[in-house]
């Protein structure tokens, strides 16, 4: 639980609250640590196993409408500027690590570099995807 609450810069104790909450949704299990009875050792269920199984089916089957859709060039560029979106957002998520960084200059440099990438068009039509939906106006 340390590593994992580490990993995702969370207490342990969310972590094995959430835990705990997955196991009364039925995908992980717990059993006794033969090494420590003090402790637990966490695994998928059968059920955990079917929804990883399920959500990189669902996954793959959208990349593959979804370059369909664009176009292989687009769909790389789209992915290219996806990685670059969070890498961006990880390096604002540490800014309070980074002593003088500034999010906006980072979010500017990535801004520009989607509106090369992407053309004027495609990057307003995905800044009018990304942007919130406004009250009353469907997308």
């Amino acid at each position: 639980m340390a590593l994992i609450a580490s990993a995702l810069g969370v207490t342990r104790q969310a972590i094995s609250a959430t835990a705990r909450d997955l196991e009364g949704l039925g995908y992980l299990e717990r059993d006794e640590d033969p090494r420590d009875r003090r402790s637990s050792v966490w695994r998928l269920s059968a059920r955990g196993d079917a929804l990883i199984v399920d959500s990189v089916v669902a996954v793959d089957e959208l990349e593959t409408q979804l370059a369909a859709l664009l176009g292989a060039k687009k769909s790389s560029v789209l992915e290219t500027s996806a990685r670059a979106l969070a890498a961006s957002l990880a390096e604002v998520g540490s800014e309070d690590e980074r002593p003088g960084a500034s999010a906006g200059s980072d979010l500017e440099r990535l801004a520009d570099d989607l509106r090369r990438r992407l053309g004027l068009r495609d990057a307003r039509r995905l800044g009018a995807l990304l942007a919130p939906p406004t009250e009353g106006k469907p997308r």
